[in-house]
């Protein structure tokens, strides 16, 4: 579940989609940019983590899949643009 002010945060940006033009209709990528406060102890769990799933032998995408799913819980939403692929 999203914090009070994440979900105003994804609320106003989901306005935006749906009621001005966005390049994301014309054939671009969106790329939503956020961030996330961590503690020095957070950090180093989420390191100690992704290197472990980085050193994986089986499933090493799934693993590393797992943390970044979790380490990208709970963002504060800053904006969106669009990128091109070429």
């Amino acid at each position: 579940m999203l914090k009070l002010s994440c979900r105003k945060s994804v609320f106003r940006s989901h306005v935006h989609f749906l009621f001005f033009p966005f390049p994301c209709q014309d054939g671009y990528r969106t790329l939503c940019v956020a961030f996330k406060e961590l503690t020095q102890i957070e950090y180093d769990k989420i390191d100690r983590l992704l290197n472990e799933a980085k050193m994986a032998l089986q499933d090493r995408e799934e693993k590393m899949a797992k943390v970044f799913e979790d380490t990208e819980a709970d963002m504060h939403l800053i904006g969106a643009t669009a990128v091109e692929d070429r």
